[in-house]
Formats: C-alpha cells, structure tokens, sequence
C-alpha cells in the first residue's frame, strides 16, 4: 500500500524527545511572551505626554531577546530542523544576558531592596535556557533522507 500524504511533520512522534523538545519550545514561548510583556509595560508616558523609557538600551535587548526566544519556541515546537541552530544559539545569548544581568543587578542593587519575585525568576530563567541548552544539544531531528524512506512503509 502507497501512503499518499506526506511524512514530513506527522510523523515525527516516534524521534526520541519530540515530546521535551516541545515542551521546551512551550516554555521559551512563554518566557519570551512574558519578556516581551516587561518591556512593555516598563514604557510610560510623562506629564508631557513623551515617551520616557528607562534604561532604553536593557529593555530594547529584552525585548529583542524575548522576541528570538519566541522564534526558536515554535521553530522547536514544529520540531523544524532550524530549531536546533537557532534554539542553541538563543539559549546561549539569553544565558549570558541573563547571568550578566543577574551578577550586575546583585552587585550594584542592595539585597534587602529585590523582591522575592527576583529571587524566583532570574534564577529560573537561568535554569531554564542551561537545561534548553542541553536538551537541545541532545536532540537530533530526523533527517531528510530518513523521512523519506518511509514513504513505502
């Protein structure tokens, strides 16, 4: 029997680690939509009626940060062979940036002023693109060829 449709995205379920992989695009869709939503709403208007932003450049690389991470959520959780390279990469850059922002926020801001929502979140973003790395690193998509070998099963 001639299987007619294409194997393409369907049958993806039997690759080990669909089901963390898409998990993890999930979540990076979610951290990124809650980023963007800190930018956002850190953006108000004055007395004047101008547009005051502070820390302009911090917030712009959040933004543009949460907005790859959105990116690579849904190129992982099509399972899409680009998600690979450009959830690596996002991963790594929001680590960095998250690890920079962490130390620098710590050192510079006293302790007794950052809320316990700080102390959750910063240190959680930070597990979550170590893990993202990793897992990422350990998936391997399927192949073209291998995809379509299974035409005639």
């Amino acid at each position: 029997m001639v299987q007619t449709a294409s194997t393409g995205v369907a049958d993806q379920s039997h690759v080990p680690g669909t089901t963390v992989i898409r998990v993890l695009g999930a979540l990076l869709i979610l951290w990124g939509g809650y980023r963007l939503y800190v930018v956002i709403s850190s953006v108000w208007l004055d007395e004047e009626g101008v547009v005051f932003v502070p820390g302009f450049a911090g917030l712009f690389m959040g933004g543009v940060f949460g907005l790859l991470t959105i990116v690579a959520g849904v190129l992982l959780v099509r399972l899409h062979r680009a998600g690979r390279v450009f959830g690596l990469w996002v991963c790594s850059v929001n680590l960095a940036f998250e690890v920079l922002a962490f130390g620098l926020i710590v050192f510079y801001v006293p302790a007794r002023s950052l809320g316990l929502l700080f102390w959750l979140l910063q240190p959680l973003s930070i597990v979550l693109f170590l893990v993202g790395i990793i897992l990422i690193a350990r998936w391997h998509p399927p192949r073209e060829i291998e995809r379509l070998g299974r035409i005639f099963d």
